[in-house]
């Protein structure tokens, strides 16, 4: 199989390296041309718990990247999606497969952009519950993966053809497996769930830029305490969708290979994430991807089958307060979500 990735930052990078560490032919874009030619000169350096150095087909051009592709990655943060399924508009190919890492309504949003050209030239789109790979990136060309999840969720539209998915990505990808439909890949995302209550109570951090620990210094009892509180109103708001739902514990001990009975020690002890950094401003993924791709979601949902979620809304209440904006018309429009549709 071949590989397009979409999207060249740090998970990118990593995913590149990754695939053609296992000898797959990958192609790269990026919407910044610039990073695209580094990456063409240099290659890709990456240390950690992956050694190498890899050179991919740099693609300015998106359609460049797309056209031998038979798995398309895209990579972008959760506001990154609506862009790259517009780009992506009228260039695909009949059969060709897309996958959006860390889901947040990346597939949703992409079949709605492309639904025509997707029934009619025969592609499946699919979203995993989360990222596999846990990296940092130190520069153009240059990144360090931490780890790797040991058991991560795929799901596709159509959701028959999730198993074909599987089937297709299982050398690639073994960590993967099956659930029923991305309702349940996106609601049983567990970053948006522990950021963004983490984060609220450090928000004076955020602000001045602080250089802290996001586990180690930023969650404290009390912060994941209410992480807790907001993962049981997105497990009531599941139950009234009639959607299979994980607590936040079960997932992170599921993904890691863990057996932790609380959420606090599961973050302070998981050895992944002992050194993962705070954010250091209000525009950085935690806040502009968890809560209005994350978060915002839930809450729209809650409303929309009537489940009682004080915690959600006072959280986002508080953010929008706090930072003097609205998430209102930020993140995916699920008003008229057709459940039978996925």
């Amino acid at each position: 199989m071949k590989f397009a990735v979409l999207g060249m930052g740090r998970t990118g990078h990593t995913i590149t390296s990754y695939l053609m560490n296992k000898g797959y032919q990958v192609s790269v874009w990026d919407r910044n041309a610039e990073k695209i030619k580094i990456i063409c000169q240099n290659g890709i350096q990456i240390e950690g718990a992956l050694e190498g150095h890899f050179q991919p087909i740099g693609c300015v051009c998106i359609e460049d990247a797309l056209k031998e592709a038979d798995y398309i990655m895209i990579m972008t943060t959760a506001n990154g999606h609506n862009e790259i399924a517009k780009r992506m508009k009228g260039k695909l190919h009949h059969g060709q497969r897309i996958i959006i890492f860390n889901c947040n309504w990346g597939a949703y949003e992409v079949y709605h952009i492309l639904k025509d050209e997707i029934k009619e030239k025969n592609i499946i789109v699919g979203e995993t519950g989360g990222m596999l790979l846990m990296s940092a990136l130190k520069g153009t060309g240059a990144c360090l993966l931490k780890s790797i999840k040991s058991k991560l969720s795929l799901a596709t539209i159509p959701a028959k053809c999730c198993s074909l998915v599987l089937k297709e990505l299982s050398e690639a990808f073994p960590q993967l497996y099956g659930v029923e439909n991305v309702l349940e890949t996106s609601m049983n995302a567990t970053n948006p769930v522990l950021h963004a209550p983490i984060n609220l109570f450090n928000l004076s951090r955020i602000e001045n830029g602080e250089d802290y620990l996001m586990y180690g210094d930023a969650a404290t009892h009390y912060s994941v305490k209410y992480a807790e509180e907001v993962d049981k109103e997105r497990l009531t708001v599941l139950r009234a969708m009639g959607i299979s739902g994980t607590s936040c514990l079960d997932m992170l001990n599921d993904a890691w290979g863990s057996k932790y009975e609380n959420l606090y020690d599961l973050l302070k002890n998981t050895k992944s994430y002992k050194t993962a950094k705070g954010p250091d401003s209000f525009s950085h993924r935690h806040i502009t991807e968890d809560i209005p791709f994350g978060i915002k979601p839930i809450q729209q949902l809650g409303r929309i089958y009537e489940v009682k979620i004080p915690y959600i809304d006072n959280l986002v209440k508080c953010y929008e307060l706090c930072l003097g904006t609205s998430f209102e018309e930020q993140g995916p429009d699920l008003s008229a979500i057709n459940l039978s549709g996925l």
